[in-house]
């Protein structure tokens, strides 16, 4: 292990971490957060399922905030609720969404454009 906690695994075969976002991920170590984003992009457009769970993620949880509050006896608290709800719910979900599918995705796209350059 390095030295720096904060530092990236020099190896992707090293033990795997645990990942807050994907500046963290060792395959994509060195890129800028622009070349990321085109990275994970591209990523997601060869696999539209992903794009498509993710929409329905969004519709889910809207409609979820949109049923707390208007089934919500106290308009402020059941807004309240259902935000803090909503808000918990994103938060999970992102870091499962990071660890599994965007982790393996990126890996994925990473090797695909060193293979294209060789």
């Amino acid at each position: 292990m390095s030295e720096n906690p904060y530092e990236p695994p020099k190896d992707v075969s090293e033990p795997r971490r645990f990942y807050t976002h994907a500046r963290q991920f060792p395959h994509l170590a060195g890129l800028s957060d622009t070349e990321i984003r085109a990275l994970a992009r591209r990523a997601m457009d060869r696999h539209p399922r992903y794009r498509m769970v993710m929409q329905t993620r969004n519709v889910v949880i809207l409609g979820g905030m949109s049923a707390a509050i208007l089934l919500g006896r106290n308009l402020g608290f059941a807004m309240l609720v259902s935000g803090a709800i909503a808000t918990l719910a994103v938060l999970s979900w992102n870091v499962v969404w990071v660890n599994t599918v965007l982790f393996r995705i990126t890996k994925e796209e990473a090797q695909f454009e060193d293979a294209q350059q060789k």
